[in-house]
Formats: structure tokens, sequence, C-alpha cells
């Protein structure tokens, strides 16, 4: 019975375990801007990309709670930049918020050519990720649960559009509202500045099985050692990422000599003495953390984990199950138990 009650969470979409059934505002970010009267610096490079960002800007303006326009402050801009899925990313489109004290000081968003030149991503769809990502600039979280243009990836794996609402809806429009009409959550400690990353995935996966296609390997292992930030030599919070070494015990999809070796894993976002990065997307590894991994390949040689939280799976110790012998591990992205079975049979 509880086979055959693991094998139909298998088949339940990945995003449908986070949703609920009743109408809700979108989720806070703990920051805001200080007035409601919001200007940034539009970088786009040419016409089009300078154009969604005031079409983007020009939504949220249209909400009533806030108005966006563009002007010549460069602790806020917005632009487009080309990353190829090589480098280590996964995203059309990202945001990073520098705040201290429930105050945003520096914002940073950008499109990504690589994703907004293929000819799937109309114009239309081009502005609905500017529109996401400035929703997040403004302090709005990702929404998965509900009509929302804060949905936290573009398409599904197999090419149907995800985020089919461009525009802020009425759950948006309430987190807005609420937000710049109250204060804001204080910072704990507003000695390091704190950045947080919010992505719009280029592709979401409606179930396990899709998300195993789309990655270079399956691996269960252990963390044997934390190895901290690794950034580039500007130091830009951007290119902020936590690697792991990973001891590899099985390949369950791969390269088969990967088995009882280690590979560097690379999270988004850091800790050092100069700032605290941080995503609400990815749960951070911890050494002797025993884990099932979905992974692509980076041009370096390292590994990242797919979307985050969603390719991270927990192995859980303290369960408690009729068959004793069955070993369950927790989806960091739906908290959704499945069996390493069940894993294995993908």
């Amino acid at each position: 019975m509880k086979k055959k009650l693991l094998s139909t969470a298998m088949s339940m979409f990945l995003v449908f375990a986070l949703m609920g059934t009743a109408q809700a505002a979108t989720p806070e970010n703990p920051w805001k801007f200080s007035s409601s009267s919001i200007q940034f610096y539009n970088d786009g490079s040419n016409t089009f990309y300078k154009g969604i960002w005031n079409t983007g800007a020009s939504r949220w303006s249209g909400t009533g709670s806030v108005t966006m326009g563009t002007g010549t402050k460069y602790d806020f801009r917005a632009g487009n930049q080309k990353v190829s899925p090589t480098k280590d990313n996964d995203w059309d489109g990202i945001c990073y918020t520098t705040y201290s004290n429930g105050i945003a000081s520096k914002t940073r968003a950008w499109v990504n050519e690589y994703y907004t030149t293929q000819s799937r991503y109309t114009p239309t769809i081009s502005e609905g990720i500017a529109t996401h990502e400035l929703g997040h600039a403004l302090g709005l979280a990702h929404n998965d649960s509900e009509p929302s243009v804060m949905k936290s990836f573009t398409f599904w794996s197999d090419g149907s559009l995800a985020r089919t609402n461009t525009s802020p809806t009425s759950a948006d429009k309430d987190t807005v509202k609420k937000k710049y009409g109250t204060i804001a959550l204080s910072q704990a400690n507003p000695s390091i500045p704190v950045v947080h990353i919010d992505a719009s995935w280029a592709y979401g996966y409606r179930d396990y099985t899709a998300l195993a296609n789309a990655v270079d390997a399956i691996v269960e292992g252990q963390v044997v050692q934390e190895n901290g930030v690794r950034k580039s030599g500007s130091g830009a919070p951007e290119t902020y990422r936590t690697e792991s070494e990973f001891q590899i015990s099985e390949v369950i999809k791969g390269n088969a000599s990967l088995r009882n070796s280690t590979i560097n894993v690379l999270q988004l976002g850091g800790r050092d003495r100069e700032a605290i990065v941080v995503s609400d997307d990815t749960t951070p590894l911890k050494q002797g953390d025993q884990s099932i991994l979905f992974l692509k390949q980076n041009e370096d040689g390292t590994y990242r984990v797919v979307n985050e939280d969603t390719s991270i799976f927990m192995k859980v110790t303290n369960q408690t199950l009729q068959d004793g012998n069955m070993e369950m591990y927790q989806n960091q992205k739906s908290k959704a138990l499945v069996s390493k079975e069940d894993l294995k049979g993908i």
C-alpha cells in the first residue's frame, strides 16, 4: 500500500505539492524601497531591451501602489546579459537585491539574452520576465500557488508556457499594496550587507521524470566538505557560489565512472566578510548531508543542482515506516517524500 502511495506521489506535478486551495497574496521578501516613487537606470543594450523594462515598470505603476520610471540612479539598474547554461546557470531573468533594515539599497536586474533571443521567447514573454524581476525588486517573492506574474519559471520542460500571466495579478497587487503601506521586516544584522537573489527559471518540471530527462547526472552520496564561497576577482554578489565537495556512492544516471569519486557542486549565493548572498530557492548543502542530487555539468567541470531545491533530495533518517528497509528522501522544493527505489526507477 505504501509503495502504491509513493508511486502516486511520483506522478504528481512538482509544483502541485506547493499549491493551496485558497487565494492569497503573493509571498513577500524582507525588503522594500524607501519610497513608493521609484526610479531605475534602464541599461538595456538596444530599443527592445529598454522597451521590456519600461513596459514592466508601467505595469507595476498601474497597480496604484507604486510609481516606477527610468532615471539616472545607478543604485538600481536593469538591463540584459548573455550567459550560457554551461556557465552555471539556468535562469532567463534574475534580480540581486542588497538591503539593510528592510530597505533596498542596491538592485541589479537582468534578462538573459541566451534565452530571450530564442524564437519561443516572444516579446510578450520577455516583457513578462522583466515584469517578474521588477516585482522581486519591489520585494515580492515567488508564487507558484495561483495566477501570478511571480511564477518561478517561464516554460515547462516540454516547451509549453508556464508563466501565462505577464502582468501583476490580484495576488501580486495585494502584496504591493501591503508592502508599501506598512513597515518592512528588519534585518537582524545590519553590519554586513545582505544581497537577495531571485531567479526566473527558464524551465519548470512537471514531474521527476521530466527533471531526470533534463539533467546530465543523478547521483547519491554525501557532502564531505564545505569549501565556502567561490567568486570572481571582482567579488560582485552575482558571482557568489557556495561550493561543496560531494562524495558519490551511486550513479543513478550519467557516467558510471563517477561512482566513488568526489565532485564539486555549486549553489547560488554564499557568505563571507564582505556580503551575505542568499536565495530562497536553495538549501545550502552541509557537511554530512546525505542526498540524491539531479545535476548539470558546468563548462569548468563543476556541477550545479538544476533550479536549486527542485533537484535536491535529502535523506530522511528518522522516518518511521512499516517497511524499515525503505530509504526515503525529501525533495527540498515540494517537501514530498519519495523512496530511493522510486528515484532509481525514473
